[in-house]
């Protein structure tokens, strides 16, 4: 039969290797092509052929990654012996004949979260916000996530956005714990928490470790106290970044949840006497740190800006939750002051962990 001609697009100058193309064996043909594409040295630095041992099918790989792969053209002019298959979503018919093609599927992928510089005035952004543990001022460092100089912060107003997550059941009724939705009206409590104290309590290995939710900065951690099942986690969402929009995330986000709450009556610890009478308009403030994952985690995953708090370990490490004063003290007269006694109230157990280890 006529010897098959294949040439090197790109490549030198010089005469084109030869081999017979009219073997019966078609295996052997295809294993004979991809030995001299890959032993053609002006091809090395551009393409790499695979195949597969008993298989007709050779495919052609440019070693430049990203879109400039896809410039690189292959191209057949046998077209009784081979046919040049290419990876379409059907524009080209099923019995369109190709003899020439680019690449395809190389793309290029964002691997920085914008160019690198932040905004003055958002440094030092985080340093009045309650931060977990895990977390330092210097995790936050102003990036643009979706590369859109718009990402770097972003506000929303208030609603109602519960989060897709299962909560833990009661153990009397067997029923989810009261969901936190930040609808008005919604009883909610805080906890103290201990301030840079790294080590957690164990019964075996640490005995003096502490029980406490630890923070690196804040007032300690909150819960549900309303509800038909209180005692449950505070969770909510800020925003998606899915993976169709390519985000990058190489430091940290922080997704916080603002409330403007009424406190009830406070008394100190330490003494009987009454701090507060309550009735006064206050911000709660709940900030979880999302810490930057792996690029294909990202890429497959995207980026989901939320998080959950609570005494019991939920949140524990990136989440905490503060109190803030208003200035001028505005006051807020409430229809009842009568509320569940936070000390009564059973809490949702952090999956997999002791309740001897909950203070």
């Amino acid at each position: 039969g006529t010897p098959f001609v294949f040439t090197g697009v790109n490549g030198p100058t010089g005469n084109d290797d030869e081999f017979d193309a009219s073997s019966p064996d078609e295996t052997v043909v295809a294993r004979q092509l991809w030995a001299k594409i890959n032993a053609r040295t002006g091809l090395s630095n551009s393409v790499v052929a695979f195949n597969d041992v008993d298989s007709t099918q050779i495919e052609i790989v440019a070693f430049e990654v990203g879109t400039a792969g896809n410039q690189i053209v292959v191209q057949i002019n046998n077209t009784d012996d081979f046919l040049l298959k290419v990876p379409t979503t059907g524009q080209q018919g099923l019995d369109a004949q190709l003899t020439t093609t680019n690449l395809v599927g190389g793309d290029d992928l964002r691997v920085n979260a914008g160019n690198g510089t932040t905004q003055l005035n958002l440094t030092g952004m985080t340093e009045r916000m309650p931060l977990g543990i895990l977390l330092q001022d210097s995790d936050f460092i102003g990036e643009n996530p979706l590369g859109d100089n718009a990402s770097a912060v972003n506000t929303f107003f208030g609603g109602i956005r519960p989060v897709q997550s299962l909560l833990p059941l009661t153990a009397s009724a067997g029923e989810e714990f009261t969901r936190f939705a930040g609808s008005p009206g919604e009883l909610t409590a805080q906890a103290d928490g201990a301030i840079l104290q790294y080590t957690a309590f164990n019964a075996d290995s640490n005995p003096g470790g502490s029980k406490r939710f630890r923070l690196f900065r804040g007032g300690g951690s909150s819960f549900m106290l309303g509800g038909k099942n209180p005692g449950g986690p505070l969770d909510w969402f800020s925003e998606s970044m899915p993976p169709a929009l390519e985000p990058v995330l190489k430091g940290g986000l922080l997704a916080c949840k603002a409330l403007l709450v009424r406190n009830f009556v406070e008394k100190a610890f330490s003494t009987d006497d009454t701090t507060t009478d309550g009735d006064e308009i206050q911000m709660v403030l709940l900030t979880n740190g999302i810490i930057a994952n792996t690029r294909a985690e990202q890429q497959q995953n995207g980026i989901t800006i939320g998080g959950i708090i609570s005494p019991t370990g939920f949140g524990e490490g990136t989440a905490a939750s503060d109190r803030y004063r208003i200035d001028g003290k505005p006051m807020f007269v409430g229809r009842t002051r009568v509320i569940p006694d936070p000390e009564t109230v059973p809490m949702a157990p952090f999956p997999g962990r002791d309740e001897t280890e909950i203070l």
